[in-house]
């Protein structure tokens, strides 16, 4: 059977456009694997100290952000009456351990005083959200509530932050130095522009800092917010349970204190006048027996 020429051309552009849709998501994937692959072997092939810095700098933009949420929390106590035990993270990123009452020691070997592990504090000492009296565990809900919510917005400005690129982060920047990250549903946070000029270096391109971001910042946020929130819901429930107890012996106390001329006094009259009945004479036979 021959074809007519104008059957044959449309059959022909038909086969073409149909390859064609076959052919451009096959190269766009083809791309798209290739362009991850490169990013991932750009950063396999740095050197293994650039990328423990990366993860270094990560790790302590989430621990200050930790840090931080905690401070709202529970406060800060002055470094006098800390226990013994007690550790402290002053400004330098150096950890201190409470080993004797005014004596403090580093692992570098150094020793302050409670005066200057105050001095060097990150944060000023203060009392937290779970510090405030004469109200119920209920009435703080909202703000404890509202602090988790702000640590989870603190936490993913420091993974977006983590994922921009130097030349972003350059462009980002502000006078001061800082650079302000913008996440959907939250106020923008600032941030240190060189926070994370490790993992500038670890990536040639602009995929290895999403790479980076995604292999080491948010798995170390995911998890850091599942602890905090399973954390938040057990102090909630022992703060509760401590200001409903402090309530009943408050109360027990104050009805006790209302009854004692009421209920005490005669209880009392009762035990002194049982103590006297064995001068009562016994006339019963039963009494010589």
């Amino acid at each position: 059977m021959i074809m007519s020429p104008i059957r044959s051309a449309a059959l022909f552009s038909l086969c073409a456009f149909a390859c064609a849709l076959l052919v451009v998501p096959l190269l766009a994937t083809a791309q798209s694997s290739s362009s991850s692959a490169a990013a991932s072997s750009s950063i396999s092939s740095e050197s293994p100290a650039t990328i423990d810095a990366c993860k270094g700098e990560v790790e302590h933009e989430l621990g200050y952000m930790h840090g931080q949420y905690r401070y709202v929390l529970f406060g800060q106590k002055p470094a006098a009456k800390e226990s013994v035990n007690a550790l402290r993270l002053d400004k330098f990123q150096v950890l201190w351990l409470k080993g004797n009452p005014n004596a403090w020691g580093a692992s570098d070997g150094r020793v302050a005083t409670d005066a200057e592990i105050d001095q060097t504090a990150v944060f000023k000492n203060r009392k937290g959200l779970l510090d405030v009296r004469g109200v119920l565990t209920s009435e703080l809900v909202p703000s404890l509530t509202q602090s988790y919510r702000g640590f989870t917005c603190a936490v993913e400005a420091v993974c977006k932050h983590a994922s921009l690129t130097p030349s972003e982060t350059t462009a980002l920047t502000r006078e001061d130095g800082l650079v302000s990250i913008t996440t959907p549903g939250c106020n923008p946070v600032l941030l240190p522009a060189t926070a994370f000029q490790s993992c500038g270096e670890a990536g040639a391109n602009d995929y290895a800092s999403n790479i980076i971001a995604e292999q080491f910042c948010r798995p170390a946020a995911l998890a850091m917010l599942t602890r905090e929130a399973e954390l938040l819901k057990m102090t909630v429930s022992y703060d509760a349970a401590y200001r409903s107890l402090l309530q009943f012996m408050g109360s027990l106390d104050g009805f006790a204190a209302s009854f004692e001329g009421d209920l005490l006094r005669p209880l009392e009259q009762t035990v002194s006048i049982a103590s006297q009945l064995s001068r009562i004479p016994c006339f019963l036979a039963q009494c010589n027996e």
